[in-house]
């Protein structure tokens, strides 16, 4: 290879995102389930803290970390469990750990 050929050769660098079972996830999306899990290991589950008027919402953000911790390959389903709780003005949601050594 010539000085010249290496001087005109493009710069490459990594995607800001991780592709994943044919989809991208952000990195801010990567990060975000790194500190669920990080969470879930310690105490054994993670609860969102924004409150939804209707229970399927809060319920769709429980089953939006599971599918995102599967995808990542960080879990496997049957090892995680979502819940919703009635609050005073809503919903909330969390995601339990079920399965194996924490």
């Amino acid at each position: 290879m010539t000085a010249r050929s290496e001087r005109t050769r493009p710069t490459v660098e990594p995607p800001d995102a991780t592709y994943t079972r044919q989809r991208w996830v952000p990195q801010y999306k990567i990060d975000w389930a790194r500190d669920c899990d990080r969470v879930l290991m310690e105490h054994g589950a993670v609860n969102g803290t924004a409150v939804y008027e209707h229970r399927y919402q809060a319920r769709w953000r429980a089953q939006r970390l599971i599918k995102l911790f599967q995808d990542l390959g960080m879990h496997e389903r049957w090892e995680l469990a979502e819940h919703t709780e009635r609050r005073a003005d809503g919903w909330a949601w969390s995601v339990e750990y079920l399965g194996g050594d924490r």
